[in-house]
């Protein structure tokens, strides 16, 4: 009995060591769905959250659709995107300044260059959906692809929060 224990304690060293030091990643946080009658609005929130790699500094790409775990509120194809609310400035490790964000819907960049060093460890920042250097909301109609790059040297196992929000496609904003 004591070898198998001894062999279990082994082996989750290595499985502690592989989600510690593994890439660095995305995970949703939250999926809320707000709605103001006196106002004929609807807004859904996804927040996102993200841990650099302990090792490089690195973030893998996130990939948002019905079957991210975490979005509880169903696919986002048919919601429109409106605006991105970083927050990396809340006293933990925080990434590089003017770091770049970019949600891609295949190979088109959904912030049109808007988030570019826009990932800053000093300043909150919201950063507006955009099409040919136009703030407009943009149509979800596939996956969403998440991408946070840390400018120059990057800072490992850098945190933070990211709030995607979007519209219905009948709203009053």
């Amino acid at each position: 009995m004591k070898k198998f224990i001894n062999l279990l304690v082994f082996l989750s060293c290595f499985v502690f060591a592989s989600t510690a030091f593994g890439a660095g990643a995305f995970s949703v946080a939250s999926d809320m769905i707000y709605s103001s009658t006196s106002m004929d609005t609807t807004i859904r929130v996804v927040e996102l959250t993200f841990l650099a790699d302990a090792a490089d500094g690195t973030i893998a790409d996130f990939t948002l659709n019905g079957s991210t775990t975490g979005i509880v509120h169903g696919p986002l194809v048919g919601w429109y995107g409106l605006m991105v609310d970083i927050d990396c400035n809340h006293g933990g490790t925080e990434p590089k300044e003017d770091s770049d964000l970019w949600i891609f819907q295949g190979d088109f960049d959904l912030l049109g260059g808007n988030g570019v060093d826009q990932v800053d460890n000093t300043v909150e920042r919201e950063v507006l959906f955009n099409f040919a250097s136009i703030n407009v909301t943009r149509p979800v109609y596939d996956d969403l692809v998440v991408r946070l790059t840390q400018a120059t040297t990057a800072v490992n196992s850098a945190t933070g929060n990211i709030k995607i929000l979007f519209l219905p496609r009948h709203s009053s904003i």
